[in-house]
Formats: structure tokens, C-alpha cells, sequence
């Protein structure tokens, strides 16, 4: 049985998942919040909350994740499940950008659960997105089952 070689991360992918995460988290967010968003709060209650933020999370990072890992050349499954820590952070800080003062620990506490459920979600895509996608020159050369072309 051959050695796998060790494949690094790919800056551009991790970009580019960063990129489609928080495209899709803006566009899922404008399109539900005005639309649906406080009918559902004032029937549901704060379960209507945790629908909301549940289908905006599964959009951004489940959706994001399993794109990038679809459309990647590669083993990218890791890259997309970085991105959402990143895109988390990013909306983090832009959210203590705006509220102008100190926040709460739980403020804090929910952008760490936000971190890890994006992180495990964008896995969970990247992982379906890879398996959807099928095996790849790129990948059967990364797995070193299929030689590099000599030049």
C-alpha cells in the first residue's frame, strides 16, 4: 500500500469559501428577514428565532460548504469548514464594530457556538459535496493512484 502525500491547505479555496458563506448568508438573511421572519417570531415564538437562524445557518455554511467542496479540483473538504471560523469571525467582529460598546459573555459565548456549528456544518457539506462530485484526476493524484504527467 502506497503512502498518501500530505496535501497543505489551499489558501485560494478557503477564499473562496469565506467568499460564498457570507454571500449566502447576506442573500438567505435579506430574503428572510423582511419577508417571513416576524410573523413567524410572533406565532412561533422564540422557536420561530432558532427556525430562522437554524435555516440561515444551514444555508450559509451546509449549502456554501457543499458547493466549494462540488466545485473544488481537488481533496478540499478542509478548506470550507475553515472558511465558516473565518466568516464567523468576520461577522463577529463586525457586530462588536456596530454595538460601540462592551457586550455580554453570552454575546461571546454565541459567537463561539456559531464558530463550531458552522465549522461542523460546512464540513458536513464540503464532505457531501466532494462525495457528489465524484473522483477527479486531481484527486486520484493527490491520493498518488494516478502518476504526475511528466513536462
Amino acid at each position: 500500500m502506497t503512502k498518501q502525500p500530505e496535501q497543505g491547505l489551499s489558501l485560494q479555496w478557503i477564499a473562496i469559501s469565506v467568499v460564498a458563506i457570507v454571500f449566502l448568508n447576506r442573500v438567505i438573511a435579506t430574503l428572510i428577514t423582511p419577508s417571513f421572519a416576524p410573523s413567524l417570531v410572533e406565532s412561533m415564538g422564540a422557536a420561530g428565532v432558532y427556525l430562522i437562524v437554524g435555516l440561515v445557518a444551514f444555508v450559509s455554511f451546509f449549502v456554501g460548504g457543499l458547493l466549494c467542496g462540488y466545485f473544488s479540483p481537488g481533496e478540499t473538504v478542509r478548506e470550507p469548514a475553515l472558511a465558516a471560523v473565518v466568516a464567523v469571525v468576520l461577522n463577529s467582529l463586525v457586530i462588536i464594530a456596530w454595538a460601540g460598546g462592551p457586550l455580554s459573555t453570552s454575546v461571546y459565548i454565541g459567537f463561539g457556538i456559531t464558530a463550531g456549528v458552522g465549522f461542523a456544518m460546512a464540513l458536513a457539506g464540503a464532505y457531501v459535496g466532494e462525495r457528489l462530485q465524484g473522483d477527479t484526476l486531481d484527486k486520484m493524484r493527490e491520493r498518488g493512484e494516478f502518476g504526475a504527467i511528466e513536462k
